[in-house]
């Protein structure tokens, strides 16, 4: 059971990262040593993760943009649902990041 959630975790990883390379971003390469000076307990941030490339873009086409729409993404964290939404007909996106560490 080990060894396939392991394989499970290196298949999942270099997809990321192969759609990374892709779409010319890095949203994983730092995430290790971003995320913990990102959580600051007392405050109303959260530990930072972003969702995989085929959830994200499974949930974009459920929005069902349109070329007149601006997509918002606030707590954009490191930018990859910025980059697949703005692969898309639409007008404008905008990401709106507080966490200077995820923003960089």
């Amino acid at each position: 059971m080990h060894v396939l959630k392991t394989a499970r975790r290196l298949v999942r990883s270099a997809g990321i990262r192969s759609m990374d390379a892709y779409l010319g971003i890095d949203t994983t390469s730092q995430l290790e040593t971003r995320a913990p000076t990102v959580f600051r307990p007392g405050t109303d941030q959260k530990h930072y993760e972003s969702l995989d490339y085929v959830y994200l873009n499974g949930i974009l086409n459920r929005l069902g943009l349109m070329p007149h729409d601006v997509f918002y993404d606030i707590g954009c964290g490191a930018g990859r649902v910025l980059c697949l939404a703005a692969r898309r007909r639409v007008r404008r996106v905008v990401g709106i990041e507080c966490v200077p560490e995820l923003a960089d």
